[in-house]
């Protein structure tokens, strides 16, 4: 991290189920925090809601103009659903997971 850093922290999956009451534990760099005078922020996605329609047409213009690329990992058929499911869980796929279960119908994942 850069002097004056900043870092923004999401996700927390691993303890949404914890019923131990026990405090997360990992690394917790305060050192390098502290040092660094680097500034941590927590992030929760329902904070921007009311940005998201014109977030969206801006990604959009972006993708339509190449300033913005995605990837999709595109399983075909309903039938392999398990398999693209525990894929994604693996790590196997990069970008967007998508099965195809019709020709113009796809599951988002």
């Amino acid at each position: 991290m850069n002097t004056f850093g900043r870092m923004a922290v999401c996700g927390a999956i691993s303890g949404y189920n914890d019923k131990t009451g026990t405090p997360d534990t990992g690394p917790f760099p305060y050192g390098t925090i502290l040092l660094k005078q680097i500034k941590v922020e927590g992030m929760f996605f329902t904070r921007w809601t009311a940005e998201w329609p014109d977030a969206h047409k801006q990604i959009l213009i972006w993708i339509q103009k190449g300033k913005l690329k995605y990837r999709e990992h595109i399983t075909k058929g309903f039938e392999n659903m398990p398999t693209a499911f525990f894929g994604l869980l693996r790590g196997e796929n990069v970008g967007k997971a998508v099965v195809t279960v019709q020709e113009g119908h796809a599951l988002l994942g």
